[in-house]
């Protein structure tokens, strides 16, 4: 049977199907080494660089973001594609603290902000405006935070949570990742 699996998944497409990130990473990496167009370039870079995150090769995939950004910071700054390089190198970050810290601990409240089971989804919610409340429907992420209680007073941890969704919420995330 493993035999018959290991077979399916060679004779599968690695891009038709997005579990398979590494094989991904290999099959840009070999593209990348017969690339000679500038943008195909950096594209191809990026990619490998997203699905070796992808893949669970985390500490590889920041590696090639922090190539990516000081090979092509003076090019990049301030565009779109800047951006997309820098979200992607902190929720890689953000990645690895998790792994890291689940490894570590081995429970299901080991993870630092876990989205919780119904993850992202649009939902109704009260928007305050100069005219008064009014009722829209918005993408609402659940956050959860685990912490010991022995070690940090809630009032902290509650307060962290609160500047975390002030700054979720408020920043101007374009301009701040292209900075």
């Amino acid at each position: 049977m493993a035999t018959r699996l290991d077979e399916i998944v060679r004779a599968t497409d690695a891009r038709s199907v997005p579990i398979l990130s590494l094989e991904l990473a290999r099959i840009f990496s070999r593209e990348l080494q017969s690339a000679t167009n500038a943008e195909d370039i950096i594209e191809l870079r990026i990619r490998i660089a997203v699905e070796l995150m992808n893949g669970g090769a985390t500490k590889a995939a920041i590696e090639k973001f922090e190539e990516i950004e000081r090979d092509y910071s003076s090019k990049l700054v301030g565009t779109k594609t800047w951006a997309t390089v820098r979200h992607a190198h902190a929720v890689a970050w953000l990645r690895l603290g998790e792994q890291e810290n689940c490894l570590e601990e081995h429970t299901s409240a080991s993870c630092i902000l876990p989205i919780q089971m119904d993850g992202v989804h649009k939902k109704p919610a009260v928007i305050e405006g100069p005219d008064g409340d009014i009722i829209a429907i918005r993408p609402i992420g659940v956050l959860a935070q685990t912490f010991d209680h022995r070690a940090v007073d809630g009032a902290y941890s509650a307060a962290f949570l609160r500047e975390l969704k002030t700054t979720i919420e408020t920043r101007d995330w374009m301009q701040a990742l292209s900075a």
